[in-house]
């Protein structure tokens, strides 16, 4: 009888450690599939809204919460005057002026998107096309392209 319980233990142990490894197995190929995912082509995506610097901070200003469920995570097409251009080998990004206000829309390129972004002046107006990640005295746009 002795003998008995303990094959009914290692038996229970084995499946334990082997739902263990299954368990193991399983969250690491959907880590690695979640860290592999391919980023969403910006360029080539459907803006959501299409609306000026000075529309899309005064509707921040006005609620920062119903502006960020509204656009956040969404690809917009912004248009506005250059406040700034700043070009760093490390990243480039320009500051679209919302008139009335302190503050301004900031539109992060990546290396794909800042090709003539050294030819852009300060007072020309320009439309640009990126996602919006949130308001900290800015509105964020990342991953940004110029609109021809």
């Amino acid at each position: 009888m002795l003998k008995n319980s303990f094959f009914k233990m290692k038996k229970f142990r084995n499946i334990v450690f082997l739902i263990a490894v299954i368990i193991f197995l399983a969250v690491a190929v959907f880590g690695y599939l979640l860290y592999n995912k391919p980023h969403r082509n910006i360029q080539k995506t459907k803006a959501d809204f299409t609306l000026t610097s000075i529309v899309l901070m005064s509707e921040f200003e006005a609620n920062t919460t119903i502006a960020a469920e509204k656009y956040n995570g969404k690809i917009l097409i912004v248009s506005g005057k250059v406040e700034s251009v700043r070009v760093t080998p490390s990243n480039s990004s320009i500051l679209l002026s919302c008139e009335g206000s302190f503050f301004g829309i900031n539109c992060s390129f990546n290396s794909n998107g800042s090709t003539n972004l050294l030819e852009i002046k300060a007072g020309s107006e320009i439309q640009v096309k990126g996602e919006c990640m949130g308001y900290i005295d800015d509105v964020i746009l990342n991953n940004c392209f110029l609109i021809n």
